[in-house]
């Protein structure tokens, strides 16, 4: 039996429980950097804007991270929803996605 004495948190039912995704991020064209893992949580970071400015944090760069990118075809991913979990990104500041020999 649930009691909602003195509880100011919503039901369980109610609440948003969007899962967060973890994934792999490298620098765009460097090879000695060995990645980060990042976990996307939609609650802390609200929109893709948000979520570029705080990669910052993760992969040290000179200029602003603008663009991701997957590492395979070099596809640039410009939505939340074109993220996987457990997969690999590249970030990039406006250059384009360099292939690593």
């Amino acid at each position: 039996m649930m009691s909602t004495r003195g509880s100011s948190l919503p039901s369980i039912e109610t609440r948003d429980l969007t899962a967060g995704k973890i994934f792999q991020v490298y620098r765009n064209g460097d090879p000695h950097f060995f990645g980060k893992r990042y976990v996307l949580n939609p609650r802390q970071v609200p929109n893709f804007d948000a979520f570029l400015n705080d990669l910052k944090r993760y992969v040290p760069t000179e200029t602003a991270i603008r663009r991701v990118y997957t590492p395979s075809g070099g596809h640039r991913i410009t939505d939340y929803s074109q993220l996987e979990s457990e997969k690999v990104y590249v970030c990039a500041g406006k250059e384009r996605f360099k292939r690593l020999k």
